[in-house]
């Protein structure tokens, strides 16, 4: 009986079965790689640009057709500040006035691209139209730097810190770091009485009534209003206050 129970577990799996477990060896590794793909945005990724400032000092004038690429213009030059005290009764020595000559000549830049129609039919993106942006971008940077060029050759005109003569002079202590620019508040000034208000008022019917019903100060601002703000983050009083914009408009903005 006992051998015959002890052949039932043995059957069963309930004996003192051992159990020997093989490992098998690792295979050859796939190869996917022709389901891996790069996803294509359908946005087109922007370029820096430049902040354009020089265009406002140079002065634009026309040449007429069939005369010439150069133009000559005359200038008298600035008086310079007189800083000698007068003599009541004696007349200051006199003094002559200087008229200089100066051309401009009119210069070609620019360069050439070429799209054919390949373009518009194997890109994902509107290549064409961004490339005209981009020529129209390079435009205006080439010509802001060409004023630039014009103005960096009169040295008198530069000014560069601790009275470096030109650029290759400066040292690391003369440019601006991140510490003497740390320091950042603004002024944000409500309904100032100016010319420009003057005249918005005349012409927005109700505009000075809405504004003295919602202001309780109860008044337009004046430009002085804004001096003792301006002094305060000018001066060393400010030195720990950074990162604020500073209203100063009679309690217009606490209205909601």
């Amino acid at each position: 009986m006992n051998k015959l129970f002890s052949l039932f577990l043995a059957l069963f799996g309930l004996g003192g079965d051992v159990i020997t477990v093989t490992s098998g060896t690792v295979g050859s590794a796939g190869n996917v790689a022709a389901e891996l793909i790069t996803f294509m945005s359908a946005k087109m990724l922007e370029v820096a640009e430049f902040r354009l400032v020089f265009d406002q000092f140079g002065e634009k004038h026309p040449l007429p057709s069939n005369s010439s690429k150069t133009i000559r213009f005359t200038r008298e030059e600035k008086l310079a500040v007189s800083t000698a005290l007068l003599t009541e009764g004696v007349t200051p020595d006199s003094i002559g006035i200087s008229i200089n000559q100066y051309e401009a000549t009119a210069e070609q830049y620019g360069q050439v691209i070429i799209l054919t129609d390949i373009v518009e039919l194997t890109t994902s993106h509107n290549v064409t139209e961004k490339t005209l942006q981009l020529m129209g971008l390079q435009a205006a940077e080439t010509y802001d730097q060409l004023v630039f060029n014009v103005l960096e050759a009169g040295v008198t005109h530069i000014y560069r810190p601790n009275s470096r003569a030109n650029d290759a002079a400066l040292i690391g202590s003369d440019h601006i770091t991140y510490n003497d620019l740390i320091q950042v508040n603004a002024i944000l000034p409500g309904w100032i009485d100016t010319e420009l208000t003057q005249n918005a008022r005349r012409e927005v019917q109700g505009l000075h009534d809405r504004v003295l019903a919602r202001t309780p100060a109860d008044r337009w601002g004046m430009p002085d209003d804004l001096s003792g703000i301006a002094v305060f983050l000018g001066g060393p009083a400010s030195d720990f206050v950074t990162g604020t914009a500073i209203p100063v408009d009679g309690g217009y903005s606490i209205q909601g």
